[in-house]
């Protein structure tokens, strides 16, 4: 009865066996002591070590849970009715960052955009290509979706879209803001996640952004590529604000594919596959071209990236609030 009207904590600090393991799977976030034992049916019989780890936000030594749950409760609204928090900001608003090289690595992303460089990171264990954390930017109490472009090249599969729609789902139930970082190059293409219900996945995370009523803001940092374009926080489903960086690559198909599907016909003695691809790279997937489509509102540099999201985040923190009843969640077991 309490889902989506006020944030729900589990700390398993010991045996959370069987049935119990759904009761801790009810809340918003389950915090696990590293000598805890969380499970359905035991390992012994199925071989299957830390098979619930999708339900842990965060795991450790019993001291840094207690220290982990309180920060997080700190951060966190105390209903669904307490709207968007903004609070003085004790970072400059329009501090420029650089042109930095983040080597694909969205935690370096994350800390560059947020308030002092400080989040906190939920369900660091689980589908590591994608990050998601709390943070405070330009004062505005924001949700972070990035992709781990490092790991993977950021692809989503069935664990990371599951992640993600939970937490935009928590994000929309408590008017939380959510900030995008795409980096992907699509979707991971292997039997594992055809088998394990990718479609149905893929779907509820379409819905979770389409369905938020909370602003969403998005930047393209590298890689906008097929299916990660059009459900990371696209125009499409929704999202108030795009933004992508001048040297990124936003296209239905990478460079290599779309010159193998279209463009293999014009390759020639003086014409080569690699020359296409650049072609490819510097016109089809431009944002210039997302820009001219509508897809992208902006087309902005690294150096601006945290100047403009805390812009974009004050000017939509005056975005109405659905009720409670619609923005409640449903728990997408």
């Amino acid at each position: 009865a309490a889902s989506g009207v006020i944030p729900q904590i589990a700390f398993v600090s010991g045996k959370c066996i069987g049935l119990s393991s759904a009761i801790a799977a009810m809340f918003d976030f389950t915090v696990k002591a590293d000598d805890a034992e969380l499970y359905v049916s035991s390992p012994a019989l199925t071989g299957a070590e830390n098979a619930q780890n999708s339900l842990v936000a965060f795991s450790g030594a019993a001291n840094q849970c207690a220290g982990y749950i309180r920060n997080l409760i700190s951060f966190l609204p105390m209903n669904s009715d307490s709207g968007i928090f903004v609070e003085s900001c004790t970072d400059n608003l329009n501090r420029m960052i650089g042109e930095l090289d983040f080597a694909g690595e969205a935690r370096s992303v994350i800390a560059t955009i947020a308030d002092n460089g400080v989040f906190y990171e939920v369900s660091a264990e689980f589908a590591p290509a994608i990050v998601t954390a709390f943070a405070t930017i330009g004062g505005v109490r924001a949700a972070i979706v990035a992709n781990s472009f490092a790991n993977n090249e950021g692809r989503l599969d069935v664990s990371s879209a599951r992640k993600i729609s939970r937490f935009v789902n928590f994000c929309n139930s408590f008017s939380v803001p959510v900030v995008t970082l795409v980096d992907s190059n699509g979707l991971v293409i292997d039997k594992e996640n055809e088998i394990n219900f990718f479609a149905p996945e893929l779907a509820r995370l379409a819905q979770a952004y389409a369905c938020a009523n909370v602003p969403k803001v998005t930047v393209i940092i590298g890689h906008a590529i097929g299916a990660s374009f059009v459900l990371l926080g696209s125009k499409a489903l929704g999202a108030d604000v795009v933004y992508c960086t001048d040297d990124a690559e936003v296209c239905a198909l990478s460079a290599e594919s779309g010159v193998a599907f279209a463009w293999d016909k014009y390759i020639t003695l003086e014409k080569s596959r690699e020359s296409l691809v650049e072609e490819w790279r510097a016109d089809v997937a431009s944002p210039a071209r997302a820009a001219a489509s509508g897809e992208i509102d902006d087309i902005i540099s690294t150096n601006e990236l945290r100047a403009r999201i805390c812009s974009a985040l004050l000017m939509l923190s005056a975005k109405g609030n659905a009720s409670a009843i619609s923005r409640r969640k449903v728990l997408p077991l």
